[in-house]
């Protein structure tokens, strides 16, 4: 599967448009490569604070962003993840 770099209904894509939409293709279809997904660090102070009750864990500021830390640099995730 793979994303165009052009959109044929729209010819009057100006030099700096068809820039932008070329690298939105390529960033799109490194994100869809076969074995590859997103990591979503974003997630709101709820849905983090259930992750962690799940396993008793204080949902402190400093706890997140150790943890979004530990998703970043843990040995191998460039492997897994690409965006």
């Amino acid at each position: 599967m793979s994303i165009a770099s052009t959109n044929s209904n729209n010819s009057s894509c100006g030099p700096l448009e068809k820039q932008r939409l070329e690298e939105l293709a390529f960033t799109a279809n490194a994100i869809i490569a076969d074995g590859k997904g997103i990591l979503a660090a974003d997630e709101s102070t709820g849905t983090i604070g259930k992750r962690f009750a799940s396993i008793n864990v204080e949902n402190t500021e400093e706890k997140r962003r150790a943890y979004r830390e530990l998703l970043f640099t843990a040995p191998g995730i460039s492997f897994c993840f690409k965006g």
